[in-house]
């Protein structure tokens, strides 16, 4: 069974001193803390759990450490040499909520050559995090945990977004990809189907009660197949090569694009609706 090495007397005054909070004084029961911006963080018997010190021992100077919030997040800090102790869950969430601010200077190597994990008292490992960040940084393999020395919590979120360049490199690309998604929506309309379709049966309908007459509504629907062949049909229709349109006319020796042969399906199809706009305007 290990034992817990007995550890130097804190008080609370002292722990609230180096963490920048101070009482308030308006709880009338036990003084109520508040943070350096005035956020309230609740009485002393519901903070407690932020406030007293823990018996784990910091890593580098051997002092212990005092729990307290980071963006949402439970971690454990030292009042010595701010270095954060953070467990293995909870290092994803803060780093994509921390702000962006420039990083402070590097800190300073760690003075415990031999550095233990301050939860289980492994040995903790050195490495490079995401294999090319640049930023060396402890961790224990047994428990998951990570040791991060004063700068490093910075550093690593500033390597997570990227640098100035990176990120104009990213924003670059995500427009080129909304352009590109922008191309394939209106090619999609440009073939639709079920759009030129509705837009063909509505022609039919229409002449069909305003004549009267079914067969009106029959010659209407033989009228449109042409465009809507363009349209349901671009890409056979552009590569029919050889055809003459007529007798005496020059023969097709060239492929039509897709695109070309669907928007001339469009033309055609909507002329009558643009033609009978202009004459209500006449």
């Amino acid at each position: 069974m290990r034992t817990v090495p007995r550890l130097p007397r804190v008080s609370q005054q002292a722990a609230w001193h180096a963490r920048g909070l101070k009482p308030s004084g308006w709880c009338p029961c036990v003084p109520h803390l508040v943070t350096k911006d005035s956020r309230p963080l609740g009485c002393i018997r519901e903070a407690s759990e932020y406030l007293l010190p823990t018996l784990m021992q910091c890593p580098a100077c051997r002092m212990p450490l005092v729990t307290e919030p980071l963006h949402g997040q439970r971690v454990h800090r030292c009042a010595t040499c701010h270095g954060l102790w953070i467990e293995q869950s909870k290092l994803g969430p803060i780093l994509w909520q921390m702000p962006t601010e420039p990083s402070p200077p590097h800190a300073d190597a760690t003075r415990n050559k031999n550095p233990a994990c301050p939860n289980c008292d492994q040995p903790l490992r050195t490495f490079n995090y995401a294999h090319d960040s640049g930023v060396y940084i402890k961790k224990c393999d047994a428990c998951g945990g990570t040791w991060l020395e004063y700068g490093e919590l910075e550093r690593l979120a500033a390597y997570q977004r990227g640098t100035p360049a990176v990120q104009q490199l990213g924003l670059a690309a995500a427009n080129e990809l909304r352009a590109s998604n922008r191309w394939i929506f209106a090619r999609t309309l440009l073939r639709s189907r079920l759009l030129s379709g509705m837009i063909a049966l509505g022609y039919v309908i229409v002449l069909s009660y305003t004549t009267g007459s079914i067969l009106v509504g029959l010659a209407t629907a033989m009228a449109l197949w042409l465009p809507n062949a363009c349209i349901w049909f671009p890409d056979v229709l552009g590569n029919l090569r050889g055809l003459s349109l007529g007798l005496g006319r020059p023969v097709i020796t060239h492929s039509t694009p897709g695109d070309c042969v669907a928007i001339g399906g469009w033309i055609v199809l909507l002329s009558p609706i643009v033609w009978a706009c202009i004459a209500r305007m006449m």
